[in-house]
């Protein structure tokens, strides 16, 4: 099994409470501990890591140069605490990243290689055009497997 995270889900958030979908909740399960930590992304995202993720962040980021060490300061400062998956896979999203991600009731859920990325609906849909827009004037690259 490979442990990236890849697609695209949209899930109502329920008391704070995102549920993983089942393809990314047996990503996580397939980690030797099964715990995440969520902090903040960029554009107002939130960023969940599987622990062994986040842990591989920390090493390259904190022995990385001046600029990558200040973005490890900031992704250490707003993470919070290893959680496990609750229930059918659920992750408790703290008051502090709800209100920096402005997500209410519905997330998008994107799978982004080692991380999975949280977004409200209406900051995905507005970036998501803009990077359309920009994608529009460059040309497809193909590749041969």
């Amino acid at each position: 099994m490979y442990n990236d995270f890849f697609g695209n889900f949209e899930n109502s958030v329920h008391k704070m409470r995102v549920i993983i979908p089942a393809p990314f909740k047996a990503i996580i399960s397939s980690y030797s501990d099964s715990k995440v930590i969520c902090t903040r992304g960029p554009n107002n995202s939130v960023l969940i890591y599987p622990l062994e993720n986040f842990y591989k962040l920390k090493e390259k980021l904190s022995n990385g140069n001046e600029q990558q060490q200040e973005a490890w300061d900031t992704i250490a400062f707003y993470a919070s605490h290893p959680q496990d998956l609750e229930g059918p896979g659920r992750i408790r999203i703290s008051d502090d990243l709800i209100e920096y991600s402005g997500i209410t009731d519905k997330v998008k859920i994107i799978g982004v290689s080692s991380y999975i990325a949280l977004w409200s609906p209406e900051t995905y849909a507005s970036l998501f055009k803009e990077k359309n827009e920009a994608q529009k004037s460059i040309k497809p690259i193909h590749y041969q497997a």
